[in-house]
């Protein structure tokens, strides 16, 4: 969690940085075909049991059209921020829904906002990556 504030840190610098050449630059990026979203806490086993096969699924879809994010229900503070990302990602319903089912990770469609996919604890990696896989060549 801490690299995840980092990076957000990190970001959020290089925009009030960037000025108004952000703008631009949002523009040219492309948009998600997928977002995976893993509701996560520092006290649930079946989290921390995922964190290996959560990075090796980024590894393994680095340059894909897919995000990946964490919302963090750990205690309020990081919950109330959980809140906020979805809300700014258009992903309240799913968010609101999930909230309390922790140690999976949902690919929903970047456009629509429907859920396409649940990844659990119970797939191997090699199911995890295809679930990824369809879920992409599907959009």
């Amino acid at each position: 969690m801490h690299i995840l504030r980092t990076l957000i840190v990190a970001a959020f610098g290089a925009l009030l940085l960037a000025g108004s050449a952000t703008v631009s630059l949002a523009q040219e990026l492309p948009r998600p075909k997928v977002i995976a979203v893993q509701v996560f806490a520092s006290w649930c086993e079946p989290c921390l049991d995922m964190e290996a096969a959560v990075g090796h699924l980024a590894d393994r879809f680095d340059g894909e059209p897919i995000l990946g994010i964490v919302l963090d229900v750990t205690d309020l503070s990081t919950r109330y921020h959980a809140q906020l990302l979805a809300g700014a990602l258009e992903l309240d319903e799913l968010y609101q829904e999930k909230k309390g089912t922790l140690g999976e990770i949902y690919l929903v469609d970047g456009k629509s906002k429907a859920l396409i996919e649940t990844i659990t604890g119970a797939d191997d990696f090699e199911a995890m990556s295809a679930k990824v896989r369809n879920a992409l060549a599907s959009r």
